[in-house]
Formats: C-alpha cells, structure tokens, sequence
C-alpha cells in the first residue's frame, strides 16, 4: 500500500520543547538523539530555569554530551511565539495549561506536538483541532503508550483478574 503525504516531511532545524518536568527532559534526550540532528532545540522552563538550565549544563559535561551544546532554555514561551525559525513545538507542561499554550502556538502558525492529556474539555479540543486545520497546521496528541508492550500484558492480568475494575 502507497501513502501520498500532502507534503514532504523533513526534520526541522529548530524546534521548542515547552515545559521542562520528566516528560520534557525525556523529550529533550530524543530530540538531542534525533538524525538527521536538529540544529537548535530551545527548552521553555517557566517554574524550573535555573534547574533547568543546569540540567543541560550537566548533560553537557557527561560523556558524549556535546550534541547538548544545541540545547538552550529560556524562561519565557514568548521567546518561541516571536522566533518564527521555529516551526514546531513540543508540549509537556502541566496538563491545565496544555490547552493556553497550544492555542497561542497554533495562533502563531506552529505545528504542536501536544503531551496527553491533550486538553481538560472537549470543546477546547475541538477548538484546537479546529484551530490547526484552518491554519494547516499538524496537531498531535502524544499517545506512545498505546503500543507500550507492558501496559497491554498489565491490561490483560487485570482483566483475567479483576475482571469487575
């Protein structure tokens, strides 16, 4: 089976990971993994910079931690809103701002890679959505555990066993 993408895909230069908890360092280590590499990953720390910051200033230090030198952070989700060298962001904050956030990414023309939960209403989903196919952008809402192995084996035990849960 052929698939016909409206548009070529192609890894970006620069992208921005907007919250920095588990889930946006996991995210950042990817990315930091990523081939071909991305040039320029900016880490959107608004409650944790400077721990952030020295986070990255860790990592670097590490062996083999020089693909961290294209990691940068800021404390403030205007510095990705304005650079318009970045088209696509990734969103791992609190679940309560998912929504806030991606719609004024959307607004400035980003694609949004956006952390379950997506939002905390369906009608700030559908907005979104809605939102994203009138700018043609690409919403995501990240889903990697649906094809966790472990999760389904856990699923099944718990059906076997407690099959009133």
């Amino acid at each position: 089976m052929v698939m016909h993408l409206p548009h070529q895909l192609r890894v970006p230069t620069a992208v921005a990971v907007v919250g920095c908890g588990r889930w946006g360092k996991v995210l950042c280590n990817v990315l930091t993994e990523f081939l071909p590499p991305i040039e320029r990953i900016l880490l959107v720390a608004t409650r944790n910079t400077d721990d952030t910051r020295s986070w990255v200033h860790d990592r670097r230090a590490q062996p083999g931690g020089a693909h961290n030198e294209r990691v940068t952070v800021t404390g403030r989700l205007e510095d990705v809103l304005s650079d318009k060298t970045i088209p696509v962001a990734f969103v791992t904050n609190m679940a309560a701002e998912h929504y806030a956030v991606t719609k004024r990414l959307l607004q400035q023309d980003k694609h949004v890679f956006v952390e379950k939960p997506f939002v905390l209403t369906t009608a700030q989903a559908e907005e979104l959505v809605q939102s994203a196919q009138e700018r043609g952008r690409t919403l995501v809402v990240g889903h990697e555990y649906l094809v966790a192995r472990f999760l389904h084996h856990f699923h099944a035990m718990a059906q076997q066993h407690l099959p009133d849960v």
